[in-house]
């Protein structure tokens, strides 16, 4: 856009009318999101800071809002903001954190880009939860529940149906990492994988399938020494046998 400093990523809106991207443009080796309409015009900066040392650390288009990680209120304390992407009005999205908590840097988009998911350490520092909120703010909603001692989220997805995540943890035993959906609005979480064997756990490859009916897993569930495909029936109820992985 004819500024100095360098452009490090950028994305396209879905609309195809703007490009939004990171870059250094003000301070050198300071990150701030900027949005440019792709026929030329008027460079829009994003985020505000209050601190000269804030980085936008990961950005997503979501519809015509942008959600960006950043540490602009609080020096070094990541949170989750929203703001349009021609620019305007910042919502943070996530609740309010504890001294040491912040958002990690692991958060998805609904795939009809209405909702946001993301895993912070929000009631206690390292202790990894998740949570939705609203692309453009409103209610944050815990959906992994309580924990064991020790216990956090370790990986996470969307359905393509919108309506529920599932996500990888150590909920009921420490360091024994297992498969739970739950709905995207919070509630009682499901365990989907059966009683792993002693020593097994599911390995952070999961894969649900277009219609959001099944989910084909990865885990050392029957052998604690073999990791086997998995699938569950409709409805993520029933368990089919395990088929060896290549």
């Amino acid at each position: 856009d004819g500024a100095g400093g360098s452009i490090f990523t950028f994305q396209i809106t879905v609309d195809s009318e703007r490009v939004v991207y990171k870059a250094d443009k003000e301070i050198q080796s300071v990150h701030d999101l900027y949005s440019l309409p792709l026929a030329g015009g008027v460079r829009m900066r994003l985020n505000i800071a209050l601190h000269p040392d804030h980085q936008i650390q990961r950005y997503q288009v979501a519809g015509d809002r942008v959600v960006y990680l950043s540490d602009e209120d609080i020096f070094d304390k990541d949170e989750l903001y929203s703001v349009p992407v021609i620019g305007g009005a910042i919502e943070k999205l996530n609740a309010d954190l504890p001294a040491n908590g912040d958002v990690s840097g692991y958060f998805r988009i609904t795939p009809n880009n209405l909702g946001v998911v993301y895993v912070a350490d929000a009631n206690a520092d390292q202790v990894e939860e998740l949570f939705s909120v609203p692309v453009g703010g409103g209610a944050v909603h815990p959906l992994s529940g309580e924990m064991v001692p020790g216990g956090e989220v370790f990986s996470f997805l969307i359905l393509p149906n919108n309506l529920g995540v599932v996500y990888l943890a150590d909920m009921l035993e420490d360091e024994v990492e297992e498969l739970f959906l739950v709905s995207i609005f919070g509630g009682a979480s499901t365990r989907l994988n059966p009683r792993l064997v002693a020593g097994g756990s599911v390995m952070p490859t999961f894969i649900p399938t277009a219609d959001s009916q099944r989910l084909v897993y990865a885990a050392a569930q029957d052998s604690a020494d073999v990791i086997e495909l998995y699938l569950t029936q409709e409805g993520y109820g029933v368990y089919l046998p395990g088929v060896a992985r290549p």
